[in-house]
């Protein structure tokens, strides 16, 4: 891509906040201009309008979220723990107090 400046697409459905999210929030920031990213629900499709009105009726309300409204949410498909969030569980980084105690783990 960068012989002839090409470009890239990246065309999903949420699945969490995975690679795919950073993808999009790449494309939010304001200090990466190159980076365009959207978020369009399956309701502006006026070719699908009828096929996922029923969806959403049968649908479970987070898939259609996901699914219908291209929403990200905590967890994910195939999550361990699908309460995740970001912006609950994850801090900023921070120098660890030499008195706290030290464990590892490896999965």
């Amino acid at each position: 891509m960068s012989d002839y400046a090409g470009a890239a697409w990246f065309i999903s459905t949420p699945a969490g906040f995975d690679g795919f999210y950073s993808l999009y929030e790449w494309g939010q920031d304001p200090e990466k201009p190159e980076w365009c990213s959207w978020q369009r629900p399956v309701t502006e499709n006026p070719h699908l309008k009828e096929d996922f009105a029923a969806l959403e009726r049968t649908a479970p309300v987070r898939d259609w979220q996901v699914e219908g409204l291209a929403k990200f949410l905590p967890g994910g498909q195939g999550a361990c723990f699908p309460e995740f969030d970001p912006a609950i569980h994850v801090c900023e980084p921070f120098e660890i107090p030499a008195g706290w105690r030290r464990s590892g783990a490896l999965d």
